[in-house]
């Protein structure tokens, strides 16, 4: 339910206006600081594929990378 919850509140933060504001770790939903090795030796890595894949979608989409969204350039 908190990785469906927080890939939600993703899409709506990068695809509305402004600058969208995302803190250190929340794509990998994370909760605590902890190192990139830490987090990837946990075995979630497929799932965590998943997740950036989710991220650099919405980024793609966001800047217009593909030029299929330019609404959402202003």
């Amino acid at each position: 339910m908190r990785a469906k919850l927080s890939t939600l509140g993703a899409a709506i933060n990068l695809t509305t206006a402004g600058i969208p504001m995302i803190l250190q770790g929340a794509e990998l939903l994370t909760t605590a600081p902890s190192s990139a090795q830490a987090i990837l030796s946990t075995g979630r890595v497929p799932y965590l594929q998943r997740i950036v894949s989710l991220y650099q979608d919405l980024i793609h989409l966001r800047r217009n990378l593909n030029g299929r969204s330019s609404g959402l350039e202003g």
